[in-house]
């Protein structure tokens, strides 16, 4: 079953992966100037100073807890998407996290059929 520990932890890391989308602060909670050069630390973000493999591994957590998030979902895809490279190592584990996190959802009731998650997939 699912245990308060990992319910703890699942959401601490929504709220990591999506506070970078909260009126544009970083984790840090610094105002970011999307015009300014992202390479500066103060500017960057919880996902964009994961790599690859910490991302999979976001992804296989939510899939192994049973937790669909279209939210942390889509960030986390995204963010994997604008890697450059990807291992197979990494690549396989996304594979199956997405798949076992996208049959969860096909199993729920859809508001509406076209969502931003259809859309990408």
């Amino acid at each position: 079953g699912k245990s308060a520990a990992t319910k703890s932890m699942l959401d601490a890391a929504s709220i990591l992966i999506l506070e970078d989308d909260d009126n544009g602060k970083g984790y840090e909670g610094k105002i970011i100037d999307f015009d300014d050069d992202f390479s500066s630390p103060s500017n960057r973000s919880f996902l964009s100073d994961c790599n690859e493999f910490e991302l999979s591994n976001f992804l296989w957590a939510f899939a192994m807890a049973r937790r669909f998030d279209e939210e942390v979902f889509v960030s986390l895809t995204d963010q994997l998407l604008d890697d450059e490279v990807m291992t197979s190592s990494t690549a396989s584990r996304v594979m199956w996290s997405s798949a076992m996190l996208m049959s969860m959802n096909d199993a729920a009731p859809s508001e509406s059929t076209n969502s931003e998650v259809d859309q990408k997939l």
